[in-house]
């Protein structure tokens, strides 16, 4: 046999072990990769009760998180994840190969837990989340450039009370830590949203979008604390947007139109994690939307706003292409969080 020959055999042979290895990985790793979960050690972060773990699919669109719960919370979110004190997040981490680009899970609670994931079109990231032990809204946003609205992927992990409503020393210690956050850095969650308070027994809200489609400069909107008890008169306005930095305008056949299929309403948040619609309205712009809301001790949390995303096609001059580019997506801006007092 020549020299060729037998180093074209161990060739062959290192090819067909490589094949093999290949092989073997993938049997092993199939069933956890198709499922949603994928960190076992997530139990152990759980106080060793494994019903205190929610199974959490993220899904990396441009320019959303879409969020699937299952578990001690079970729903479906947009940029929005219900949790309780004590839970532990097992989160699997996926991105379609279209409608998506390379993202990240970033997590910048210092005062507890960071968590910093790539996700990356067609594979799979896990990681495991312990959810802060101070109730409150906590934010997680898309730490990784994949478009011009990029700034807008920010949601909130919205942790609520073992039970009943937030209580005063509860609101206290979160709000002194997000405020320490954003003073200092690197001792709480400094993306966290605004913190307003409302101490009346009917309390007048209003909170209107600036020229970028958002309500008092913050994604998301400012954090509203509710008395148990009161009735809250909530006004949204949207001021009627600009083509130029809006995602509520898109473009159609190159000409700005502005978006009008979409509701904005008021939604109820059951300990389960359940979404109670209690108000709805189809958007309106440069006119007040007013809601009343009886804060009855029935829910912990409320919604309000735009809590589904609005779909953006950037085209203003109609020459978008799978050839040259494409710049769409879901938006989502004019949105918060209400916690409720009692």
């Amino acid at each position: 046999m020549s020299g060729v020959e037998q180093s074209t055999k161990w060739e062959l042979g290192f090819v067909a072990l490589v094949v093999i290895l290949f092989g073997v990985v993938i049997v092993a790793t199939v069933p956890t990769d198709y499922r949603v979960g994928g960190v076992p050690s997530s139990t152990t972060l759980a106080e060793q009760d494994p019903g205190k773990v929610i199974e959490t699919h993220v899904e990396q669109l441009q320019y959303v998180f879409n969020i699937t719960e299952r578990g001690d919370v079970n729903g479906n979110y947009y940029n929005l994840i219900v949790a309780h004190q004590g839970d532990v997040l097992n989160l699997t981490m996926t991105a379609p190969l279209r409608d998506s680009a390379t993202g990240n899970f970033y997590f910048p609670d210092y005062a507890d837990q960071v968590v910093d994931d790539q996700i990356v079109p067609a594979m799979v990231s896990y990681d495991a989340l312990s959810v802060p032990r101070i109730p409150g809204a906590y934010a997680f946003l898309d730490g990784e450039y994949d478009g011009p609205w990029y700034t807008y992927q920010v949601g909130l992990v919205l942790v609520l009370p073992q039970s009943g409503l937030y209580s005063p020393q509860e609101l206290s210690a979160y709000v002194a830590q997000t405020d320490q956050a954003k003073a200092s850095g690197l001792s709480g969650d400094n993306y966290n949203p605004p913190v307003v308070f409302y101490n009346s027994t009917s309390p007048n809200v209003v909170l209107a979008t600036d020229p970028y489609g958002v309500f008092n400069s913050s994604v998301p909107g400012p954090t509203l604390v509710l008395r148990n008890g009161s009735t809250a008169s909530i006004t949204l306005y949207f001021a009627p947007p600009s083509p130029v930095h809006n995602y509520l305008v898109t473009y159609v056949n190159g000409r700005p139109v502005e978006v009008t299929n979409i509701s904005v309403g008021i939604y109820g948040v059951e300990s389960n994690g359940a979404l109670v619609p209690l108000a709805q309205a189809p958007i309106v712009y440069g006119s007040p939307m007013h809601f009343t809301v009886d804060v009855d001790g029935q829910f912990p949390a409320y919604l309000y706003g735009l809590v589904k995303p609005v779909y953006n096609n950037y085209d203003p001059y109609n020459e978008s292409s799978l050839l040259v580019g494409e710049d769409t997506g879901l938006v989502m801006g004019a949105w918060g969080v209400i916690l409720v007092e009692g």
